[in-house]
């Protein structure tokens, strides 16, 4: 928790989960006492935000905040919360999604949803795709109850994992790809997630295909959106490329913003090959950007590479693909990686970077080429496991504006 510094432990047990939490780095762990509805050990979602308005302090004089634990249980997201800083936990309230949808009859959406996240008021905002369509589930009563908004009624998504962010000032950014193309889409709302602006596409130029992409915010307008793609368009090639772009803007809640890109891996050492349908030859879902709260600090995110020297799948290009609808790989490695340069995602007061501007949700220009203006894919060096720690250079980038659509 990026405010008290406590470190908290998702321990899955048979049909229950435990979450012991840290106040020392780890040397130490507290464990939690299961409660409230049972717990499911499928694309669990951890994580603490203030309390809302008109709800019970926190128990605990060490831990201001509540804790959230959301799960996929197919028929419905469960979602039970702590109010003693993680001692206990018991089921906060209605569901965010129900698996069958009034809305859909006839249809099973299930409840494979994203990564809960909280706004400086204590929001909750939670992604799914849902039905063929982005939605997102908001809650203003702890996980109480919900209201659902679906966030672009032209662009559709599989029923998967879509991603959410919330800036330092209220704005909602909010991610996915969608199920035609797999090109990465954004959509912005500035009345709490309520209502959004028309989809833009934000794929790099040259990118046709991408996987999971996932979101980060930091100051008013700047955003961080992470995700495997591919340059080659051949989805039968078993040598078939994919990278981890990073792509970021400073001026996100512009009437036409500008996004920077390039990949945390090394050029010609790709994190994986051939197909990346479903979950991407076992990448899953261990997919995730960050941004430090510090001014001035870095972004940070999660990878796996499933392209590993024990494959040698970048000499045998076709060895760690099983030719499964899926792309499974063989092995793989969970890896970090760190931005070294580049915009900042909170910039140091008196720096040289601008704010971003303060506008409505993105409107649609007249569409616009794609225009790169460099091709310098600035990374220090290969993934190394040993370290689990990358550098990436956000410098001498792609740069692109996007049109609504």
């Amino acid at each position: 928790d990026e405010d008290s510094g406590r470190v908290f432990n998702v321990d899955l047990a048979g049909a229950g989960a435990f979450i012991p939490y840290s106040d020392d780095q780890g040397e130490t762990f507290t464990p939690s006492v299961q409660s409230g509805d049972p717990f499911v050990n499928d694309h669990q979602t951890l994580f603490a935000g203030p309390v809302p308005e008109g709800q019970q302090a926190s128990l605990d004089p060490k831990f201001a905040e509540y804790v959230y634990y959301c799960f996929n249980r197919v028929s419905d997201v469960g979602c039970v919360r702590s109010i003693d800083g993680g001692r206990t936990y018991q089921k906060s309230g209605l569901p965010a999604f129900t698996g069958v949808d009034a809305e859909y009859p006839g249809e099973l959406c299930g409840s494979l949803h994203g990564h809960i996240v909280t706004d400086r008021q204590g929001r909750l905002f939670l992604p799914k795709g849902h039905c063929g369509q982005p939605w997102l589930a908001v809650s203003e009563d702890a996980g109480t109850t919900w209201t659902r908004t679906k966030v672009s009624n032209t662009v559709s998504m599989p029923d998967n994992q879509s991603s959410v962010a919330v800036d330092d000032r209220g704005n909602v950014f909010y991610v996915w790809y969608d199920g035609e193309h797999k090109l990465p889409y954004l959509a912005v709302s500035t009345d709490h997630g309520k209502t959004f602006g028309k989809a833009i596409m934000i794929a790099p130029p040259g990118v046709h295909e991408v996987n999971w992409p996932t979101i980060a915010a930091g100051a008013a307008g700047r955003i961080v959106v992470s995700f495997p793609g591919t340059t080659a368009s051949d989805s039968t090639d078993l040598s078939r490329p994919w990278d981890l772009y990073v792509t970021t803007s400073t001026n996100a809640l512009s009437d036409n913003p500008t996004f920077t890109s390039t990949i945390a891996n090394t050029p010609g050492d790709p994190l994986h090959r051939g197909a990346c349908d479903g979950r991407c030859g076992n990448m899953f879902d261990f997919l995730d950007v960050l941004a430090a709260p510090t001014p001035g600090a870095p972004i940070w995110g999660t990878a796996v590479d499933t392209c590993t020297d024990k494959l040698k799948c970048n000499k045998i290009p076709a060895a760690g693909y099983d030719g499964t609808s899926d792309g499974v790989s063989v092995d793989m490695r969970g890896l970090v990686y760190r931005q070294m340069s580049g915009p900042q995602l909170r910039p140091v007061a008196g720096g040289a970077q601008a704010p971003a501007p303060q506008g409505p949700p993105p409107a649609a220009p007249a569409p616009q080429a794609p225009a790169p203006t460099g091709g310098g894919l600035a990374a220090t060096g290969p993934l190394l496991p040993a370290s689990l720690a990358v550098a990436l250079l956000l410098a001498g980038l792609v740069v692109r504006r996007m049109r609504a659509v």
